[in-house]
C-alpha cells in the first residue's frame, strides 16, 4: 500500500516536473538575430518540485532498514536478558533444541500477515473485438524468523535472524515487529 503511495507520488513529481520543462521551452526569449535565449532563472516552481523530490528521496532512504541493523538493536537490547521476558513481550518460540554445551536453541517467528498485491488488467482493441490479459495478483507473506541461543538458565547469549521478508511499511518484517 505504501509503495503505491510513493510510487503515485513520484508519478506526480515527474509530471510536474515535465510541465515546468515545457513551461520553460515555450517561454524563451527570441533574439534579434533569430536564435532563442532562455533566462538563467531557475522558476520558483521548478525550486518547490525539486525540494519536493529531495524530500521524498530523503524519506525513501531513511525508511531503509538492513537485517543487520535489526539484529544489532535487538541484540544491544536483548543480550544479557532472560528468555522469559522475551516470550512475554513477543510469543512463545515454535521449536526448542538443547546443545551440546547445555545450550538452548529456540526458534521463533512473528507469524505470517499477508498484503495482496492487485492485478493489472490491459485491454487492447482489434476492430470490433477486444482482448483484455489479465496479470498480477495475489499476496505477499511478511513474516520474521529468528534463532535465539540461551545459556541454561535462560539468559540470552546469541541472536540470528533466519528468515526476514519485506514488511509493510519498511524493508524488514524483523524491524516492524521487534521494534
Amino acid at each position: 500500500m505504501r509503495v503505491s503511495l510513493i510510487i503515485v507520488w513520484a508519478t506526480q513529481i515527474s509530471w510536474q516536473l515535465r510541465s515546468i520543462r515545457l513551461f520553460e521551452s515555450a517561454s524563451m526569449m527570441r533574439l534579434s538575430n533569430g536564435s532563442r535565449s532562455r533566462s538563467m532563472k531557475t522558476s520558483p516552481a521548478r525550486k518547490v518540485v525539486s525540494g519536493a523530490v529531495v524530500l521524498v528521496l530523503f524519506v525513501l532512504c531513511t525508511a531503509c532498514v538492513s537485517t543487520q541493523s535489526v539484529v544489532d538493536r535487538f541484540a544491544q537490547k536483548w543480550m544479557g536478558q532472560n528468555f522469559d521476558q522475551f516470550v512475554l513481550r513477543y510469543g512463545q518460540p515454535y521449536r526448542k533444541f538443547e546443545l551440546n554445551s547445555g545450550d538452548i536453541a529456540y526458534d521463533w517467528n512473528s507469524g505470517t500477515s499477508s498484503m495482496p498485491i492487485p492485478a493489472t488488467a490491459t485491454t487492447n482493441v482489434y476492430g470490433n473485438t477486444a482482448y483484455t490479459q489479465v496479470s498480477g495478483g495475489g499476496n505477499i507473506d511478511m513474516f520474521c524468523e529468528m534463532q535465539i541461543v540461551t545459556d541454561r538458565t535462560g539468559i540470552i547469549k546469541q541472536v540470528t535472524i533466519l528468515k526476514d521478508t519485506i514488511g509493510l511499511w519498511a524493508t524488514s518484517r524483523c524491524h516492524e515487529v521487534l521494534d
